[in-house]
């Protein structure tokens, strides 16, 4: 499995609302289902290949995806201890590079990911400024988030950020028992190791060094997506026409749809 592949099928967390590390967590209000696709992953994780045990990650990375921009936020959370800090900012740049080669192998060259940090301590921890805003002089922003015990970091993870973004106190953000929309609990719903719909994989041209394919499992039915530098395709199995439209709507409601090129198959 290739980058994206183990965080599809192993990293995907099936909420917004992370555990407590370091003394603080963060939550992403359901505000967000309806703008789009946000999903996590968690990165500092089981050694099944996405960091080789010699290399420093950090712990989350939040993806999100509107009409309007891609973002992925990569999120450290520390303590109050100032060397800690300083690492944790190291850590988030060291993903940065992994990420942005793994993007450049396996997505489609027209998909702009724009790719910023977040430092989540308590709060009076000491901000490693001065790394930071270097990091911003080479052009990736980082910005430190200081919180009681939780963060509310929806207006960070879903708006391309800066070290001085900070939060509206006064705004009231939704909190449902629905945490997800139709196409996230597909992708939360975590993808196959499995090479399903083999008439449509031995079509593409797969190569885990340049391309990615992940299946899921909807209603009974295989649904396969493949992407490399100049496709992004969506297989449905059993040829049900029903469920590419489906597919088809819940895309389109975000003017996603238009990404995909979409074909129906036997299993």
């Amino acid at each position: 499995m290739n980058f994206f592949e183990i965080l599809l099928i192993n990293r995907v967390l099936a909420s917004r609302n992370v555990p407590k590390e370091s003394g603080v967590h963060f939550h992403v209000s359901t505000k967000v289902k309806s703008e789009g696709v946000c999903v996590i992953f968690h990165i500092d994780s089981n050694d099944d290949g996405l960091c080789s045990k010699d290399e420093i990650r950090p712990d989350y990375l939040v993806f999100y995806s509107s009409p309007k921009m891609c973002i992925a936020t990569i999120i450290e959370l520390k303590g109050c201890e100032s060397k800690s800090q300083e690492h944790g900012v190291r850590q988030i740049v060291a993903f940065k590079k992994k990420l942005r080669a793994a993007i450049a192998a396996h997505l489609p060259r027209k998909m702009k990911v724009n790719i910023q940090g977040i430092l989540l301590t308590p709060y009076n921890s000491q901000v490693p400024l001065k790394l930071i805003l270097r990091e911003q002089e080479s052009g990736f922003n980082i910005c430190s988030v200081q919180c009681g015990q939780k963060a509310e970091l929806y207006r960070y993870v879903t708006q391309l950020i800066s070290p001085r973004t900070k939060e509206d106190p006064k705004e009231k953000l939704p909190y449902e028992k629905e945490e997800f929309n139709w196409i996230e609990k597909v992708i939360v719903g975590k993808a196959d190791v499995k090479k399903f719909n083999p008439t449509f994989f031995n079509s593409v041209r797969y190569s885990e060094a340049d391309s990615v394919y992940a299946s899921y499992d909807i209603g009974g039915i295989h649904v396969s997506l493949f992407t490399d530098n100049s496709n992004a395709k969506i297989n449905v199995g059993k040829k049900d026409t029903a469920l590419i439209d489906k597919l088809k709507g819940e895309l389109g409601a975000f003017d996603f749809s238009k990404h995909f090129e979409f074909s129906k198959s036997e299993d």
